[in-house]
């Protein structure tokens, strides 16, 4: 029983998936030789698809490794190579598909040290001499505005967990599908070629027959025509592809062909093609009608049920249902098993872990004769000078009351040169930072620092009773960060100072002054949103006197006391620096 329970054991241990890192496309004589590089032992199935022309590699219990998905490759018969993780683990699957230029005569694929698959192809026309090309060696570019750009949660080398339903393109993190893709599902497709093997046809008032035999032992394709069609055909085409061929003869005899299964093309007429469609979509949607309801749970394990409940309705049938589970997080969906597969690829993809940002700031009140020590200018900006650590962004004009003046929105471009002037600041007391919050936050949630204290302020409700409620007075930022795919954190910001006045209302009330401002900036990863221009001022009066004389009656405070009026204005500045916590 013990030696069943440990083979049972060891059968339980899932196989530990193996990373796909390099494919390599080489010369090899008047062949050309792909090789798929793994960090493991490989299992794989293969299969060819055309028009076009490609082979196509799974590779099971694999994650995918590769510096991008698509490669461009335009050598030895190969135009392109494309990657991508087709299923995620357990399942593991990486699919790799070689774009074949030309013909593809003859391909076979062989297994060398356990974790390098060879693929040798032979085209026509044959691939002239090429240097090698690998996809370890490619340089993928970042792209800072417009276009596609690197995924900003993954890692070189790493693709998260749940990516790869379909083919995702070049430097895009997650995508549900690729623009323009094929998808297989039941219904003919027009078809429609360019290229293959060249033939000539000179006959007049032939055959139909005859020449789709002619052009199917050419093409190696398996052709079909309707029992019932009769036509003939006068054609002299010399030195043309076969797929040009077919398409020209199709076009005169008005009509069109679709392909059924991998190497076998069916021609009809264009009127019968769409009544074939029709028929086809009654009977799915009636077939559809007809299968039972199945019922799966999926439990959620980042994300919000409820969130989610929402994006994944669009995709049930008219007989689906869903519905949420909040005590689990799960999603109890019920419909056809078509539609619940479709919802088990997306949920992957909508359930995944969100990046973080980690927001640093720092309040500081600096005497308003330092600010030049920062370089700062703020009434009329520096935008175009280097030389200033601080470059003006956005200002917003507050209203009246104290503390008064502008507030600024600006970024740092030399961080450590700030912080080294703030502490000689401190040294010489003509700064005080007030505040070092420090919170983490969710991508696109929103977090809240606040540096000053709570006022309590006695008010009467509809009925006539007093309670007391709490006013925060101080300094407070509301922080929301959106990360870019860029690499770079769009902040919503909104600084509030609010203060006590010197004066109260009628009823003994405090008068509270608050000054607002919201706006949003766009920082790399790292650097330092800066936000100045609130003023304070603060009078100080210093009396003097003579000891004994100065306190004389009336001679004592005329003839013997001194006293001075010292009004000082301090500035102040708050600094937000972003940064992005990864998920992986």
């Amino acid at each position: 029983m013990r030696m069943i329970a440990l083979i049972l054991l060891v059968l339980a241990v899932p196989v530990m998936a193996y990373r796909v890192t390099d494919i390599s496309v080489v010369p090899s004589g008047d062949r050309t030789e792909v090789t798929i590089v793994t960090d493991g032992p490989i299992s794989y199935e293969k299969f060819l698809l055309t028009d076009p022309m490609r082979v196509v590699i799974d590779l099971g219990d694999a994650l995918h490794a590769l510096p991008a998905t698509d490669f461009a490759v335009n050598r030895g018969g190969v135009s392109a190579v494309r990657t991508s993780q087709y299923k995620a683990p357990p399942d593991g699957i990486v699919r790799v598909i070689i774009d074949v230029n030309g013909e593809l005569m003859n391909y076979s694929t062989s297994l060398q040290e356990s974790n390098r698959l060879v693929l040798l192809l032979s085209t026509d026309p044959a691939g002239t001499p090429f240097t090698s090309w690998s996809a370890s060696s490619q340089e993928i570019p970042q792209v800072v505005t417009g276009g596609s750009v690197p995924a900003l949660s993954n890692p070189a080398g790493v693709t998260p967990a749940g990516a790869g339903y379909g083919v995702a393109s070049v430097t895009q993190g997650i995508q549900v599908s690729e623009a323009q893709r094929f998808v297989d599902d039941g219904f003919p497709v027009e078809w429609s070629g360019t290229g293959g093997r060249r033939i000539t046809i000179d006959v007049v008032d032939a055959e139909i027959r005859t020449v789709m035999r002619s052009i199917a032992d050419v093409s190696g394709m398996n052709i079909i025509i309707p029992e019932n069609y009769q036509g003939t055909v006068t054609a002299r085409l010399r030195n043309l592809g076969w797929r040009d061929a077919l398409q020209a003869i199709l076009d005169s005899q008005e009509l069109m062909a679709t392909m059924s299964g991998h190497n076998t093309i069916r021609i009809m007429k264009r009127d019968a093609f769409y009544t074939e469609i029709n028929q086809m979509a009654t009977s799915d949607a009636e077939r559809e009608n007809l299968q039972d309801l199945l019922t799966e749970v999926f439990v959620i394990r980042y994300a919000q049920s409820a969130d989610i409940q929402e994006a994944t309705q669009s995709v049930l049938s008219e007989r689906g249902q869903i519905s949420v589970d909040t005590r689990t997080n799960s999603l109890i969906v019920s419909d056809i098993p078509r539609k619940i597969n479709e919802i088990g690829r997306l949920l992957p993809i909508l359930d995944s872990p969100t990046a973080q940002v980690m927001i640093e700031a720092k309040l500081v009140e600096i005497d308003a004769s330092a600010s030049s020590e920062f370089g700062i200018d703020w009434s009329v900006g520096n935008l175009g000078r280097s030389d200033y650590l601080t470059h003006v962004g956005i200002e917003t004009t507050l209203g009246v009351g104290a503390p008064t003046g502008t507030v600024q929105f600006g970024h740092i471009t030399n961080l450590l040169d700030i912080n080294a002037t703030i502490s000689y600041l401190e040294q010489q007391n003509r700064a005080h930072i007030l505040s070092e919050p420090r919170i983490a936050i969710c991508d696109n949630m929103t977090g809240m620092v606040m540096s000053g204290k709570q006022v309590p302020l006695s008010l009467k409700d509809a009925d006539g009773n007093t309670y007391v409620q709490l006013y925060n007075i101080g300094v407070s930022l509301t922080v929301t960060p959106h990360i870019n795919a860029d690499n770079n954190v769009t902040l919503e910001l909104n600084p509030v100072v609010s203060d006590l006045a010197g004066e109260a209302t009628a009823n003994d009330q405090p008068i509270f002054l608050t000054q607002e401002a919201q706006t949003t900036l766009m920082i790399d990863d790292g650097a330092t949103a800066v936000i100045g221009g609130i003023m304070r001022s603060k009078t100080t009066e210093l009396e003097k006197k003579i000891p004994i004389l100065g306190h004389i009656p009336l001679l004592g405070d005329w003839l013997f006391t001194y006293t001075s009026q010292n009004e000082e204005t301090s500035e102040l500045v708050i600094f937000v620096t972003p940064h992005i916590i990864r998920p992986y």
